[in-house]
């Protein structure tokens, strides 16, 4: 029988919880009204707004700074305290999120990946979407050379497109950025899917990233530049990713980032697939981050290693539901 990682840890998380003081931290990825939505990164703006009065009157949300101060001088938290973080850097974070975290005086992190800012062009995994799961007539037949191997691929049932959707959404997610755009060019050529994206999956332009970081319900991290698991990279290639996209916000923003967050990040230790390893924490420490943010669950505690934070994904969920997932995420 297969265990879930979240009871794997569930003893640990007990004994951590019985002191009290853990707090929570929500990732987000976007603030829209989206569908289809494969991967159940959208969160309805209606949805957002429940979910942000929801949380004002009932738990304390915490500031960025304040959380990272807790940490590093290993200050219990206050009884309830939630972060909210927002993941990859989708321009409604700045169209929709925003404006409804100034609404309700909250604050969130937004850790943004780089490659793609102030382009038409869409991230891998939304390329894949487009590609196989849209309605455009595609031929029959598919070849990929992938890893100097030839595959081929009947593709005339829609089943079959989804299917393949998920498989190669899997496989490229630990593979290097070099590799993904290598199958998402032999794919978009094979579909005549043009490289400019659709306007509903673009990413923050320059200019959105900047009054994003004028406010003071935004603070602005970093998320590597090509968004590759991590720990699937040689040391070097790692740095090189974190240290770019931190350089290049800094560059933009004129002002120091201080945050991190894995790319995936879920806690994946066994095996070869790996979302980060010790390379990766050593490099952000090197780096100086406040605090890096992984995802995958479990509590924070003014003890807890901030260098591997864990995160709630939180989804398009009415307020009762989200109710209950908040009474989860402070469960042991």
């Amino acid at each position: 029988m297969k265990i879930s990682q979240q009871s794997l840890f569930k003893p640990f998380r007990k004994i951590a919880n019985m002191g009290g003081g853990q707090a929570v931290i929500l990732l987000y990825h976007r603030v829209i009204d989206l569908k289809p939505d494969p991967q159940e990164l959208c969160v309805s703006p209606q949805h957002f707004r429940e979910q942000l009065l929801f949380l004002k009157e009932n738990y304390y949300l915490i500031s960025a700074e304040e959380f990272a101060d807790h940490l590093k001088n290993k200050r219990r938290f206050r009884p309830k305290s939630v972060l909210i973080t927002f993941d990859d850097g989708y321009f409604d974070n700045f169209l929709y999120a925003l404006p409804l975290l100034e609404e309700s005086e909250a604050q969130a992190v937004f850790y943004i990946t780089t490659s793609k800012l102030n382009t038409d062009e869409e991230l891998w995994w939304d390329d894949l979407e487009r590609i196989f799961i849209d309605r455009r007539s595609k031929p029959a037949a598919l070849t990929l050379h992938v890893d100097g191997a030839k595959r081929r691929y009947d593709v005339r049932a829609e089943s079959v497109l989804w299917k393949l959707y998920y498989e190669l959404q899997n496989e490229l997610r630990f593979s290097s950025p070099d590799k993904i755009d290598n199958v998402v060019d032999q794919l978009r050529k094979w579909s005549a899917t043009p490289q400019k994206g659709r306007p509903s999956h673009r990413m923050l332009s320059y200019e959105e990233l900047k009054k994003m970081a004028g406010s003071s319900s935004a603070v602005i991290g970093c998320h590597t530049h090509r968004h590759p698991a991590l720990g699937m990279l040689p040391a070097g290639q790692q740095h090189q990713e974190i240290q770019q996209s931190k350089e290049i916000l800094e560059d933009l923003l004129g002002k120091t980032i201080s945050h991190f967050s894995y790319p995936f990040g879920a806690r994946k230790f066994l095996g070869d697939k790996r979302y980060y390893n010790h390379d990766t924490i050593r490099i952000a420490r090197e780096l100086n981050f406040d605090m890096v943010c992984a995802n995958y669950f479990g509590q924070v505690h003014r003890r807890s290693n901030r260098y591997v934070l864990p995160r709630m994904p939180v989804r398009d969920w009415g307020v009762d539901v989200f109710k209950e997932k908040m009474k989860e995420f402070f469960k042991g």
